[in-house]
C-alpha cells in the first residue's frame, strides 16, 4: 500500500480510480488498506457515497 497519487504502490488513486486503466473505478471496502473493526457495511456505503459524489463532480 502506498499514498494514493502513487501508482507505483497503490491501486487507485483517493476517487477510486484504477491507476493505468482508463475509466475503471473501484467504489467498496477492498480499497482500505486494512479491514475495518466492526462490520463493513456502512463504511461500504460511505466509500460508494463518496466516490460516486466525485463522479458527478467530474474528478
Amino acid at each position: 500500500m502506498g499514498s494514493a497519487d502513487d501508482p507505483e504502490h497503490a491501486v487507485v488513486d483517493q476517487f477510486g480510480r484504477v491507476h493505468g486503466i482508463h475509466a475503471l473505478r473501484v467504489a467498496d471496502t477492498s480499497i482500505l488498506p486494512d479491514a475495518p473493526h466492526r462490520g463493513p457495511a456502512a463504511t461500504a456505503v460511505l466509500i460508494g457515497e463518496v466516490i460516486a459524489h466525485a463522479m458527478r463532480k467530474g474528478e
